[in-house]
């Protein structure tokens, strides 16, 4: 599979070909291939492009239901409007950013709404769960 850089270099070839004084050396069908193949690779780049949006829109929808579940629970009242503000500056961020708050925010959310997980697994008849048991 071509690199990026690879396909920049073939665009800049051509490019150079559809100068005034080269026109009579245009390989068309080389440039036909190029044009295709760069076709094929926007429309890949469109459908990442529409899943990352769609996974941050995710990601950002859950930080911010932690977040003003935090809020809500919170014994300071200004906490929501600043939850709010929050929630703002989000959309602002990059995948990193994002990432980040999402790990900072869950750890507090799992903070402010503590849960037992021992519980869950003392009901029922004890058995050893073996790596992709199914049931």
């Amino acid at each position: 599979m071509e690199t990026i850089d690879q396909r920049i270099e073939r665009i800049a070839a051509a490019a150079a070909q559809l100068k005034p004084e080269s026109l009579g050396t245009i390989d068309f069908d080389t440039l036909r291939a190029l044009l295709q193949s760069e076709d094929e690779l926007l429309a890949d780049t469109k459908r990442d492009r529409e899943e990352l949006t769609a996974l941050r829109r995710d990601l950002i929808g859950r930080i911010a239901g932690m977040a003003k579940a935090i809020a809500a629970v919170s014994r300071r009242r200004d906490l929501i409007r600043e939850a709010a503000e929050y929630v703002e500056r989000l959309e602002h961020r990059d995948a990193a950013g994002l990432i980040e708050e999402y790990r900072l925010v869950s750890a507090r959310f799992r903070d402010s709404f503590p849960t037992s997980f021992g519980r869950l697994f003392e009901r029922g008849p004890k058995r050893t769960a073996q790596p992709f048991d199914r049931p």
